[in-house]
């Protein structure tokens, strides 16, 4: 009875919202935090790329001033002339400049927001691959969840067939109490299992809502998730590896050490810039007196300390460090990449065999319970049957939710979606 009562509070409930895996890709690509964040990221990198840039262009700017002066002891101010020395003055002035070269550092910055970009571009790849992963594995999760709790039900409504004959057969004297007994933990177990299945959808729904970027609440999954197709050839790892968002971050971090050398040593070469100002003086507001002028600066650097030189050495070695990591990334990525390639053919070979196992299990329990009803098979074997198909049937759903967590793996490694 109290099986009865468990199986209908837990089929019971209002109902929950219907999600597909289509549709929760959407939401993940719209709502997801980490991807919104890498989004704005890349943004910012994109609008550093124009702020470099002003280097190349005319700086113009506007001033308005006022000074008061007041000389109390009535001397004139040195280069001042009778009274004007003491009284308020006004200008107004715009100052336009242009800089004509300044040892290569503006073209750096240029080079640099750029690679910086670049490094964004990649890392937003990177993080839209994680998500999809991420997404895959929860998805993956909640649907093994909802699968179980179904197999679970069934296995209880097995287990208590199997009781009621048990205990037909023992009330007619052909079978033993330990039998019965036997068949009593058996569905009190399945009882059991259902019971951490269903605790388990919950768990996997709040980590998929998490992903989803929504707040934890009712909905079931609908469907499967499609799988991609292994490679019909093992594929060459170092090359699909040189075009992994991990790579490309590594080389555009080389591309940003290599323009920070050229910044370093802008600093021993002379720079020039052209500059004119026109505006207005004068005692009153507004100003009437005209004024402009006309200029060019160059300026060629002697001695600062050692600062340029060690800044020239800091970035030269940042240069070589960034060079090691590039490397030492791309041999990381192709071991890694190989590693999940072998995972996931595995995956889906053990796919293969974990079903052929549940269906012969399926097969098998079907004639042994035929030849238990005929007394033509003891019971302890044809426990043994019985309890090696239920393991059957749920070693088949892990193996189908370990694929889709490997081909995940396998796919978020490549910076694939």
């Amino acid at each position: 009875m109290s099986i009865f009562i468990y199986l209908l509070i837990a089929s019971t409930g209002h109902a929950a919202e219907i999600l597909t895996w289509e549709q929760c890709v959407q939401e993940a690509l719209a709502n997801n935090p980490a991807l919104r964040a890498s989004n704005e990221k890349r943004a910012a990198a994109e609008a550093n790329v124009k702020a470099a840039r002003s280097g190349f262009f005319p700086q113009l700017s506007g001033s308005l001033g006022y000074t008061k002066t007041e000389n109390k002891t009535g001397t004139a101010l040195p280069g001042a002339v009778g009274s004007e020395s003491n009284g308020d003055s006004y200008s107004a002035q715009l100052t336009l400049s242009q800089n004509l070269f300044a040892g290569l550092v503006d073209q750096a910055k240029v080079d640099q927001a750029k690679a910086n970009r670049d490094s964004a571009d990649a890392a937003l790849l990177a993080v839209q691959a994680r998500v999809m992963a991420d997404l895959k594995t929860a998805y993956a999760s909640l649907n093994f969840a909802q699968s179980s709790s179904s197999l679970q039900e069934k296995i209880i409504k097995r287990r208590r067939d199997n009781l009621n004959l048990i205990q037909l057969r023992f009330r007619s004297g052909r079978e033993n109490r330990g039998s019965v007994l036997l068949s009593q933990a058996n569905t009190e177990q399945a009882v059991l299992d259902h019971l951490t299945a269903m605790n388990s959808v919950e768990a996997a729904r709040t980590d998929l809502a998490r992903v989803l970027g929504r707040e934890p609440g009712e909905f079931t999954l609908q469907g499967d998730i499609p799988l991609s197709a292994l490679p019909a050839e093992v594929p060459n790892f170092r090359a699909l590896a040189s075009v992994a968002p991990d790579i490309q971050q590594s080389q555009a971090e080389f591309a940003v050490a290599s323009a920070g050398v050229v910044t370093a040593r802008a600093g021993f070469m002379p720079s020039l810039a052209l500059n004119a100002s026109t505006g207005e003086t004068g005692r009153e507001w507004f100003p009437d007196r005209d004024k402009w002028s006309v200029g060019a600066t160059l300026t060629l650097p002697i001695f600062n300390g050692g600062r340029d030189y060690y800044g020239t050495q800091s970035a030269s070695a940042s240069l070589m460090a960034a060079r090691a990591t590039l490397d030492n990334v791309t041999r990381d990525k192709t071991t890694k990449m190989r590693q999940a390639y072998n995972a996931y053919a595995e995956g889906i070979q053990k796919v293969k065999v974990d079903t052929g196992f549940r269906e012969a299990a399926a097969l098998r329990a079907e004639i042994a319970r035929a030849r238990y009803n005929n007394g033509l098979m003891t019971f302890d074997d044809w426990d043994i049957v019985e309890s090696d198909l239920i393991t059957r049937e749920k070693a088949m759903l892990q193996s189908r939710r370990e694929l889709n967590r490997l081909e995940a793996e396998w796919l978020a490694i490549q910076g694939k979606i």
